[in-house]
């Protein structure tokens, strides 16, 4: 017996039989191809994550109350504390301040300065020395930050009860129609409601642009964070989409079995507000290769293994969601790809049965 990958299908198909005594048989396969529907499904079932992958890397679990969800306890150590008064510590450069009962900063305003991207550039010039720098700027490590911004900003909720989740619909009964997979990616903004979803992308597998979409937010906005979300004030000035049309046409789009993928899906989920369990992560599907507790940036892994380069614009263009989601897409077909080739038939012209 010859396993087949669930995703190729082979173009013609010769069956030997081991009740041909006397006879020598030899299987063979004419050419083959890469097929979608519920067969490439199977595949992707195969890097889900699993409920305690979820719970590790911070993903939103189901609440005991209705329309909540929890954040396991590991991963709010990492955040800034939860307040429940007026004071807050701001997410991008780490300094403490106070808001107004509206959510508006009345301290520190213009002093908000901090450097886009985390991480150092190191370089031994000797045995002795080691030059180190900011990777965003590449000034010196400790040096001032290269971004300014007129207000501090955090997320400030309780990571112990977020509220306004929704959980998506079973499929019918009758049908692996439903049983879909779909790349994403978000990008958000800070606001006096804190970090909220201002653009929504949606990639399927045949690398089509299911859902492209700029999102109003609810609350004043205070920084656009345009170096990492490529969204300026007047792009948010054209939203004419509201979140809760956004949860509408998801719920609509997904069911429970539907298969989404993207790159560290923990926080798009969050600022989506959606309860969902099969997710694929090509941050844990391709893990960092020196440290695997570390995740590996999706830049590096489309350089490595697509030999793409991408978020290559200046610093204040930032990432665009559309290109992210369609990255992680294009990662999980190569892999796929890839694993089935270790399995795939040769390409033989007949079959040949003779005596021995």
């Amino acid at each position: 017996m010859i396993w087949l990958p669930e995703c190729y299908m082979p173009s013609s198909l010769f069956i030997s039989s081991p009740f041909l005594l006397g006879r020598s048989a030899v299987l063979t396969f004419n050419t083959y191809s890469f097929t979608y529907g519920h067969n490439l499904y199977l595949c992707f079932a195969k890097f889900l994550m699993s409920e305690e992958d979820l719970d590790m890397y911070g993903y939103p679990r189901p609440h005991e109350n209705y329309g909540c969800a929890l954040i396991s306890e590991n991963v709010l150590r990492k955040d800034p504390p939860y307040s429940t008064d007026s004071r807050r510590v701001c997410e991008k450069c780490a300094e403490p301040y106070t808001v107004d009962e509206d959510g508006y900063p009345i301290e520190g305003i213009g002093k908000c300065i901090y450097h886009a991207r985390k991480g150092f550039i190191r370089n031994r010039t000797n045995r002795h020395h080691e030059d180190v720098r900011h990777k965003c700027c590449r000034q010196e490590k400790g040096s001032p930050g290269c971004i300014t911004s007129k207000y501090h900003a955090s997320h400030n909720v309780d990571p112990k009860c977020l509220t306004g989740f929704i959980t998506l619909r079973d499929p019918p009964d009758d049908g692996e129609k439903e049983n879909n997979v779909y790349a994403l990616d978000c990008e958000m903004v800070f606001t006096t409601k804190g970090r909220e979803l201002a653009r929504l992308t949606i990639i399927d597998v045949k690398l089509r642009t299911v859902f492209d979409k700029l999102i109003k937010p609810k609350g004043a906005l205070l920084d656009c964070i345009t170096q990492w979300s490529g969204i300026t004030e007047a792009d948010l000035k054209t939203a004419t989409v509201s979140f809760e049309e956004v949860q509408r046409y998801v719920k609509k789009l997904f069911n429970s079995k539907t298969i989404l993928v993207g790159h560290g899906l923990e926080n798009d989920l969050r600022s989506m507000k959606v309860l969902h369990d099969k997710i694929v992560d090509t941050s844990v599907v391709f893990p960092h290769k020196y440290a695997p507790q570390m995740k590996e940036s999706l830049q590096k892994l489309a350089e490595q293994f697509l030999q793409k380069l991408i978020q290559t614009g200046e610093e204040t263009l930032g990432h665009s969601s559309e290109e992210d989601a369609r990255t992680c897409m294009e990662l999980m077909l190569m892999k796929i790809k890839e694993d089935c080739k270790q399995y795939a038939p040769k390409k033989v012209v007949n079959l040949n049965i003779s005596r021995r």
